[in-house]
């Protein structure tokens, strides 16, 4: 992996985030109500290169303030953008990387389970489960979670709502194992088959069988060859999950009533707060860019073909 190769990639983050930021300008910009408040001149009049204009001039605007980490004020409660996103963030924070870390864990044992044992009965039953469990919403599995494990009709073994941070652990992981749950089932599902694919292949490939000819131990085989070759196509499953990852959890946060930024985005729809729109868009955007840039980066670094790949 060359230091061309890196510096084209971050190159190319600009006019994503760019363009993402400007489409998402533009809807909050001509929704109905006018969200930004033009000046009445700017408002009543009906010549469309002024409004062309003055919408371009507000995104410029706002686009400097950003760069200076200046998301504005919301108009909900007139209090910083950046001071309630960053409220959000830690809930955020430790929801997604727990059901990240959680989902592929599980998904790579499982995987490697099932490709070694592919021709089992367990094995065929569990790919069946999985493409189930995948086509089955998340927020269906959510509010039954909730019905069944935190409700006085069921089992209530769990807390019902929010996510505290200053209770401690024992409090904190009690109000996260179904949010979790519910977050990561659609992910192992998909990232499980990745999984039991691409070693399923490389256990069937020609450096494995000579690998087992030599007399490696099966332990070895598999996790030092097969696994080490098929890291190329699970890592870019991974990548393809982040935004998974992100939009999900505005569906999980608000069922669950976890304040973080994902039930930040879904109250500021409802209230018309464009800025607050505008902040958790550009930065969710800018979180997922630089995830899926590290994606690529140890993706080439585990096989450089990758990166002549992605270059092209």
């Amino acid at each position: 992996m060359s230091n061309r190769w890196l510096a084209r990639r971050i190159f190319l983050l600009v006019p994503t985030l760019l363009v993402v930021s400007a489409l998402t300008f533009a809807l909050a910009k001509f929704a109905p109500g006018d969200p930004f408040h033009l000046d009445a001149e700017s408002a009543s009049s009906a010549a469309t290169p002024v409004t062309k204009q003055s919408a371009v001039t507000q995104y410029l605007h706002w686009l400097v303030d950003v760069a200076r980490l200046d998301f504005g004020r919301s108009t909900f409660d007139q209090q910083p953008v950046a001071r309630r996103m960053f409220a959000a963030l830690p809930a955020s924070l430790i929801l997604g990387s727990t059901s990240l870390v959680f989902s592929w864990a599980v998904s790579v044992a499982l995987g490697i389970w099932m490709a070694r044992r592919s021709s089992s009965r367990i094995a065929r039953s569990l790919s069946g489960l999985l493409a189930v469990t995948y086509s089955v919403p998340s927020f269906w599995i959510a509010v039954m979670a909730l019905l069944f494990f935190a409700t006085p009709r069921g089992l209530q073994l769990f807390p019902l709502q929010g996510l505290p941070l200053d209770e401690g652990p024992f409090s904190l992981i009690s109000h996260l194992i179904l949010p979790v749950l519910c977050l990561s089932i659609p992910l192992i599902s998909l990232a499980t088959r990745t999984v039991f694919n691409s070693v399923s292949q490389a256990l069937q490939s020609e450096f494995v069988r000579a690998a087992r000819a030599r007399g490696v131990p099966e332990r070895s085989v598999v996790y030092r060859h097969a696994l080490r070759a098929s890291l190329g196509p699970i890592l870019a499953m991974l990548g393809l999950q982040l935004p998974h990852l992100v939009s999900g959890s505005v569906v999980i946060e608000r069922i669950f009533g976890i304040q973080g930024m994902g039930l930040l985005a879904f109250d500021s729809v409802g209230q018309r707060d464009a800025p607050v729109i505008l902040g958790v868009t550009a930065f969710l955007c800018l979180v997922t860019s630089l995830s899926m840039l590290a994606i690529d980066v140890l993706s080439a670094r585990a096989d450089p073909r990758v990166a002549e790949s992605l270059s092209t």
